[in-house]
């Protein structure tokens, strides 16, 4: 095989698949009939052993002189497996996961565009895991990612939401080190980046069950209406999948006692049958119709939602102003823009409600938010800004938001 043009290429062949398709946090490895395997797919053609043995040195000597890598070998042996290490100028598994969930959550951006940056990373999305809405990595829980709480409960969320599995999460408020908060369990549909944080968009089972009892299936819509987003931060790291529960009802008892309550001791009584198929339906996972249709209402509750609370009910359309303070300061404007920008990217703007009044370092502009607590909490953060001035058109949101102010003021006293 000396002479063969194909001899020549192995070593491209050797490179790429080192480079794009193992994880440099793979501990498994591959072993060299794994790779002759591999030239063997690629080429038709059979080599020799020792020949991969040289070819892995050059390239080696490569990533040493181009990439300045200033480890001792980029591709390395334990035992009779072949490993590779990380370079510093490149995307590692957390990141391209990040970029990913970015692009797929983002207005405009066309679905080809993440699935060519997936493309580029099959070690880290594998098209044979694909759910409704995203392609994800494989699960694998190591040493790094356990060590790393974020990355572990990323990693449990993911793997649950390409086995279409229900879990049980706690959430709430974090108080030291621990969340105090409510149980949920919930249907994971998606991972959501925005603001600066991750969010589990969901279906709440609770919720599910309010609208149907579980004495039917779900329609699309019933579904759609029990979505809510839980912000990864808020979730307690000890969560649970529930993919075998022999005895739901009992299960629910013992470890969701005020779940159980909800659920059975609402003043009707239930035969032990019925507890029993309640149980096991609030315990599984309930999917949409189809997947075109799952990939629609979870955009659709992007889109519009504002952190999972309220309903179409209790949306008001509120109209406000944003005004530079100091009209003469440098990037004034650009200021009034970035303060926008912030409600663009958690609130719905209202169709032809925008009007840009630059020369005098003015925007005019209507929001579509339910009337919920969450919106005052963002109202006040809007207020720290230093360089804008806000203000609320709307009489009936001005005065619950002035209230509560007064409220907050008089308990500091």
């Amino acid at each position: 095989m000396a002479n063969s043009s194909l001899s020549k290429l192995k070593i491209l062949y050797l490179y790429d698949f080192f480079l794009h398709e193992m994880d440099p946090e793979d501990e498994e490895g591959v072993t060299l009939n794994d790779l002759l395997a591999m030239l063997k797919e690629k080429t038709g053609e059979t080599f020799e052993r020792k020949s991969i043995y040289s070819d892995i040195s050059k390239i080696n000597e490569y990533i040493t002189d181009s990439r300045g890598y200033s480890g001792s070998e980029f591709i390395f042996r334990e035992g009779n497996r072949y490993r590779r290490d990380e370079l510093d100028d490149e995307i590692l598994l957390t990141e391209a996961r990040l970029i990913s969930d970015s692009l797929r959550t983002t207005e405009f951006v066309p679905e080809q565009i993440y699935d060519k940056f997936e493309s580029m990373f099959p070690a880290f999305f594998k098209a044979d895991q694909h759910d409704s809405s995203r392609l994800y990595s494989r699960y694998k829980q190591d040493k790094k990612s356990s060590d790393n709480q974020t990355k572990y409960l990323l990693a449990f969320l993911r793997e649950n939401i390409n086995n279409k599995t229900a879990i049980r999460i706690k959430y709430g408020y974090k108080i030291t080190t621990s969340i105090v908060g409510t149980d949920f369990v919930v249907t994971p549909l998606v991972l959501d980046w925005t603001n600066n944080h991750y969010y589990l968009v969901a279906i709440d089972n609770m919720s599910l069950f309010s609208r149907t009892g579980f004495e039917r299936k779900a329609t699309d819509d019933e579904l759609k209406q029990s979505v809510k987003r839980f912000r990864l931060d808020r979730i307690a790291r000890k969560t649970e999948s529930l993919c075998k529960v022999k005895d739901a009802a009992k299960r629910i008892k013992e470890h969701m006692p005020e779940i159980y309550s909800a659920l059975f001791e609402t003043g009707e009584k239930t035969t032990a049958q019925r507890r029993h198929a309640i149980a096991d339906e609030f315990l599984k996972y309930h999917d949409f119709s189809s997947d075109e249709n799952k990939r629609r209402y979870i955009s659709e509750y992007l889109s519009s939602s504002f952190e999972g609370f309220g309903s179409s009910h209790t949306v008001k359309t509120i109209r406000m102003t944003l005004e530079a303070r100091d009209k003469e300061a440098d990037g004034a404007w650009k200021n009034v823009l970035q303060a926008f920008s912030v409600f663009k990217d958690e609130f719905t703007i209202a169709a032809g409600s925008i009007g840009e009044l630059e020369k005098e370092k003015k925007l005019t502009f209507a929001i579509e938010a339910p009337d919920v607590p969450p919106l005052y909490k963002f109202l006040f953060s809007i207020y720290t800004f230093d360089t804008v001035d806000l203000t609320i058109e709307n009489l009936e949101i001005r005065e619950r938001f002035k209230n509560y102010l007064t409220k907050a003021l008089e308990a500091l006293h």
